[in-house]
């Protein structure tokens, strides 16, 4: 795992901010383990508990489906123009879901403890067993395009924690 400072003049990045980067999903794990434990802040809108329930949510997800679906237009676009992007390279904030799928996020009054929880058994599921689920835009992936996806996501969102 890397962290260091944000980067100035990235969209959504100033010093409250850090930079996320996972090698692994341990690393992942860890990095929620230890910020559990310690002082911490979010930077962005979301409570640490959220944060970490929604990257269980997403773990979960790649093995159970997703409660939402997007259009073909949406999905053709998106596994052309940006499938490689979000699975290859760091995810940028900002990106706005749809109302379907934001109605399934998380709320901010999720506790820390039982979301680090649920983050821990969805990833002890994704070590044991390979996901089977269509992303709801990219559609079938390797298992090796979820560890990305699942490592660049949790980075982006993480980065919006630090210790205090």
């Amino acid at each position: 795992m890397t962290v260091s400072p944000s980067t100035p003049g990235r969209p959504n990045t100033a010093v409250a901010r850090r930079e996320v980067r996972y090698a692994t999903l341990g690393a992942i794990l860890e990095d929620a383990e230890f910020l559990a434990i310690h002082p911490h802040q979010t930077t962005g809108q979301w409570s640490y508990g959220r944060i970490l329930q929604h990257l269980a949510d997403g773990v979960n997800a790649s093995f159970d489906g997703f409660p939402y679906r997007v259009n073909v237009f949406v999905r053709i676009v998106g596994t052309l123009l940006f499938k490689r992007k979000v699975i290859e390279q760091e995810m940028t904030p900002g990106f706005k879901l749809p109302k379907s799928a934001e109605e399934n996020l998380p709320k901010n009054e999720t506790p820390v403890s039982a979301a680090l929880e649920n983050l821990k058994r969805a990833l002890a599921r994704f070590e044991k067993s390979d996901p089977t689920a269509a992303h709801p835009v990219f559609g079938k992936l390797t298992r090796d395009e979820w560890v990305k996806l699942h490592l660049n996501h949790a980075a982006l969102h993480m980065s919006f924690v630090k210790p205090a």
